[in-house]
């Protein structure tokens, strides 16, 4: 599955939190059966201050993780 957020800097308020919705998330990444695609602007998930923050700081760690 390839899920993609689709954020930007110049977002309004409304759209990042409709983008960002928890429940929206949830749906979108709990949908894929063998692999996860994850596409998009990191900086602006974790600008967001939402749970596209939450989710990109996650990932942030499992990255670090892989290489320890």
């Amino acid at each position: 599955m390839i899920f993609s957020p689709v954020l930007s800097a110049n977002l309004s308020t409304g759209t990042t939190r409709f983008a960002a919705d928890p429940n929206l998330l949830n749906v979108a990444l709990t949908r894929a059966r063998d692999r996860l695609f994850v596409t998009g602007s990191r900086s602006a998930c974790l600008r967001s201050e939402t749970s596209l923050a939450a989710f990109a700081e996650y990932v942030i760690r499992l990255e670090a993780s892989a290489f320890d």
